[in-house]
């Protein structure tokens, strides 16, 4: 996974877990992947699949163009 430098921005510290992958590939592949809410993995796992989200919907913005 090669994180923009925005998106590193964006996510920086959580983009370093590995809840962040984790969350971020099971998105891609229609799944749901969650931490424990109240911890740092978790947090991680919820950026990580919104920076899924966030790339799956640019997707479809430009391919709408």
């Amino acid at each position: 996974m090669n994180l923009t430098p925005e998106e590193i921005e964006r996510y920086a510290p959580y983009h370093t877990f590995p809840e962040f992958k984790i969350a971020f590939d099971a998105y891609r592949v229609g799944r749901r992947y969650e931490g424990d809410p109240n911890s740092i993995g978790g947090q991680a796992a919820d950026r990580g699949a919104e920076c899924a989200m966030r790339r799956n919907m640019r997707k479809l913005r430009e391919a709408g163009r």
